[in-house]
């Protein structure tokens, strides 16, 4: 029965590929925990560092991303910065950056869109929700060791690439005292074909 199930599945979507339909592809997933370490001289990489995400085998070019983050904890969210880097590798996004404030936030879940209506809260607290990818970095640019960020922090930079592929997520702690986790992440990516 999931035979028959997987070669209908497989039927329809090429279905769709001939037509050139838009695609909405399964969410991906990282589902490892990420650790966000604390030391005395940031900023300190996550571990792992970057986590990665294998794209494989998804038609056409995309047209949206969007970023879950699940089970985000940390007890100054304020020192968290994320960045998103594409396939392609030159391609880059800061998705989380400087905020949240200086509240703890425990286990919480943030999806990342484009089309959201808010932006993440500079001041805090973070709750869970759909926001516009943010970066309230006011002291002159976020640091990646061994990567350099764009700058940009908008999602649909990426559209009209190529989304097959290892995509990576940088996470650093830029400050002192305080430490965190992230249970997993994933990429809902949507592609259209020509």
């Amino acid at each position: 029965m999931r035979r028959i199930l997987l070669v209908l599945a497989t039927m329809a979507a090429a279905v769709l590929v001939a037509s050139g339909a838009t695609l909405a592809a399964p969410a991906y997933t990282h589902a490892g925990k990420i650790t966000i370490n604390d030391s005395e001289s940031p900023p300190t990489t996550a571990t792992p560092y970057p986590s990665e995400i294998v794209v494989s085998g998804l038609p056409g070019l995309i047209t949206d991303v969007n970023v879950k983050l699940r089970g985000f904890s940390h007890t100054y969210p304020d020192d968290v910065d994320m960045q998103l880097v594409g396939p392609s590798g030159n391609l880059n996004v800061t998705v989380m950056s400087d905020v949240g404030g200086t509240v703890g936030v425990r286990n919480t879940t943030l999806v990342l869109d484009d089309q959201a209506t808010d932006f993440l809260p500079d001041g805090g607290p973070l709750t869970g929700g759909t926001y516009k990818p943010t970066d309230s970095d006011t002291d002159g640019g976020d640091t990646f060791p061994g990567y350099t960020p764009s700058g940009l922090s908008e999602l649909s930079l990426f559209n009209n690439t190529n989304p097959n592929g290892t995509w990576r997520l940088y996470v650093v702690d830029d400050a002192t005292q305080d430490a965190g986790q992230l249970r997993s992440w994933s990429l809902d990516i949507t592609t259209a074909t020509s």
